[in-house]
């Protein structure tokens, strides 16, 4: 049954120093306009995947994409166009399939990143060349499992031509799982188990308004 699942798979999309830092005081520890602008080029026009905090970074729900986030205080986010609530990882995806021709894309937090982690079978990771040491949210590379069961290449990344639009220096990696096909049944079965226990396609609340630690040591990304 088609209508129930995603076309185009799930990408987790992260910037990660060396250290493994995504956040300090939620917000991110560098400045880098070349990357957002590939992160703002990349999601435009897709479905994003949020927690809370992260949602609380931002300000205000990302324009120009259909925007899902996670909390469990729907009383928070008073309604608004192509935002919407949901309370867990499995209503997540079930509403993401209603927009299921469109790329979705996880971006944040740390929890979020590690919640989705199994449904995932596409990363997007920018490694930032510094450490952080003020940081106090990771992302923890154990979230990706077997290291052979993922495809690493570099991307090539137009960068911003100003002085001192990039901070520090940085790579863009897109991991491709090799068993793609496997992680979208994972999905699908979430799906499927969401929609047999709410009776399908529930309508949905929208919403308004606006990266947990990893082990010390680098990142590594199969190095």
């Amino acid at each position: 049954m088609s209508q129930g699942r995603d076309m185009t798979g799930l990408t987790s999309i992260v910037a990660v120093g060396l250290d493994g830092a995504i956040g300090i005081e939620n917000r991110l520890p560098w400045s880098l306009k070349s990357d957002l602008r590939f992160f703002k080029q990349t999601t435009k026009g897709g479905v994003v995947l949020m927690g809370r905090k992260t949602y609380d970074s931002l300000g205000s729900c990302l324009p120009h994409r259909e925007n899902i986030v996670l909390s469990h205080t729907p009383s928070l986010f008073p309604p608004h166009e192509g935002c919407h609530h949901v309370h867990s990882i499995s209503e997540a995806l079930a509403l993401r399939t209603r927009w299921r021709t469109k790329h979705a894309y996880v971006i944040g937090g740390a929890q979020t990143y590690a919640q989705f982690a199994p449904f995932v079978d596409r990363y997007l990771i920018t490694i930032v060349q510094a450490k952080f040491p003020d940081a106090d949210a990771f992302f923890d590379q154990s979230i990706l499992g077997d290291e052979s069961l993922w495809a690493r290449k570099e991307l090539e990344v137009e960068r911003v031509v100003a002085q001192g639009a990039d901070e520090f220096e940085f790579q863009v990696f897109e991991l491709r799982h090799k068993e793609a096909m496997d992680v979208a049944a994972r999905r699908n079965a979430l799906v499927s188990e969401h929609q047999e226990r709410n009776h399908l396609h529930k309508p949905k609340r929208p919403l308004a308004r606006g990266r947990s630690t990893t082990e010390s040591g680098e990142l590594r990304l199969f190095a």
